[in-house]
C-alpha cells in the first residue's frame, strides 16, 4: 500500500509540473507580441519609451496567476489519471485483502477436519515391576517375558488418516537425557482410520523395554534418581489432504519418568514403599510434536 501512495504522489507532483510550463503556441502570447511589435514600428526615434516602465509592465503582465494551471487543458488529464491510478491502487489492495482472507478460511476449515494423532502415557498408573512377597513382605522384581511402557494413542478429527509408519521404544538409562533412538515396529495399529468410527478412535500400546530392570537394585536405582526409564516413538502419516498439500504429518513423543515425592502425581508401590512421579517430556523439540 505504501508504494501506491507513493507512485500517486509523484505522479500529482509531475501532473503539476506539466501543467504549469508555458505554452508557446497559445493565442494569449501570439497576440502579444503583435501588439509589441505594432508599437514598436509606430513609435518615431525621438520618442523613445520609458524603458523602466515598460520593463515593469512587461513583467507583471508576463506573471503567472493562481489559476493558470487550472485553465490549462492538460489539467482535466492529469486528474483524470491521478484518479485512474488511485482506483487502480484501492481495487489491488482490496484483491489482495480478499485473496488472503479466502486462503485464511480454507486452513482454518482443513484445521478442523484432518486428521490427527495424539500419544500419552496413562497419567495414572505405570506398570512397575515389583511385587512383594506374601509370605516374607519383601520387595521382589517380577520375572516378566518382558517389560514395557504402556500408553494411549487417540485419533481425532472428521477425516481419515492413512499410516505410512509406527514404531515406538523404551529403556532403562543411567542418565535423564534422551538415549539414541532403538525402535521397534507398533502392533496392532492399523493402516486405515477413521477418526468419526467410535471404535478406531483410541488404541492402546505398549514399548518393550531394551535395556531393562534386570534386578530389584535397578529398580531402587530408578526410584532413588540414579537411573531412569525413558519412553519415545514416532508415527508418520497422511491426511486426505495429502493430494493437495503434498505434506506428510507426523507426531512423535520423548518421555522419561521421574519420582517427585509430589502427592499430586501417580502412586506407585516399589522396593522403597510408596512413591509419588510422573511422565514428562524430554529432548529437542523435534522429538516432541504434531504436525
Amino acid at each position: 500500500m505504501r508504494i501506491y501512495a507513493a507512485v500517486f504522489a509523484l505522479c500529482a507532483i509531475a501532473g503539476l509540473m506539466l501543467a504549469q510550463q508555458p505554452n508557446s503556441s497559445s493565442p494569449e502570447k501570439k497576440s502579444a507580441e503583435s501588439a509589441d511589435a505594432h508599437n514598436a514600428g509606430t513609435v518615431s526615434g525621438s520618442e523613445k519609451p520609458n524603458k523602466g516602465t515598460n520593463e515593469a509592465g512587461a513583467t507583471d503582465d508576463s506573471s503567472p496567476k493562481w489559476y493558470t494551471a487550472i485553465k490549462q487543458p492538460e489539467w482535466l488529464t492529469v486528474v483524470i489519471a491521478m484518479l485512474a491510478l488511485g482506483i487502480i491502487a484501492w481495487q489491488s489492495y482490496e484483491t489482495r485483502k480478499a485473496a488472503k482472507a479466502a486462503v485464511l478460511g480454507v486452513q482454518i476449515s482443513i484445521s478442523k477436519e484432518r486428521f490427527r494423532i495424539k500419544v500419552r502415557p496413562p497419567p495414572d498408573q505405570w506398570n512397575f515391576p515389583v511385587d512383594f512377597d506374601p509370605s516374607t513382605q519383601q520387595a521382589v522384581l517380577r520375572r516378566e517375558h518382558w517389560q514395557g511402557v504402556m500408553y494411549d494413542v487417540h485419533c481425532y478429527g472428521l477425516t481419515e488418516g492413512y499410516i505410512l509408519e509406527a514404531f515406538d521404544g523404551a529403556c532403562v538409562s543411567d542418565s535423564q537425557d534422551a538415549p539414541p533412538l532403538i525402535i521397534s515396529p507398533m502392533h496392532n495399529l492399523p493402516w486405515r482410520i477413521d477418526p468419526t468410527d467410535s471404535k478406531q478412535t483410541y488404541w492402546r500400546g505398549e514399548a518393550r523395554m531394551l535395556k531393562r530392570m534386570e534386578s530389584l537394585e535397578d529398580a531402587i536405582d530408578v526410584v532413588e534418581g540414579r537411573k531412569f526409564v525413558h519412553f519415545w516413538g514416532r508415527i508418520k502419516y497422511r491426511d486426505v489432504f495429502f493430494d493437495v498439500f503434498r505434506k506428510e504429518r507426523e507426531t512423535s513423543w520423548r518421555w522419561v519418568w521421574k519420582f517427585t515425592g509430589n502427592a499430586g502425581d501417580t502412586a506407585i508401590g516399589t522396593p522403597l514403599g510408596g512413591r509419588f512421579g510422573r511422565w514428562e517430556k524430554c529432548g529437542p523439540p523435534e522429538d516432541n510434536r504434531e504436525t
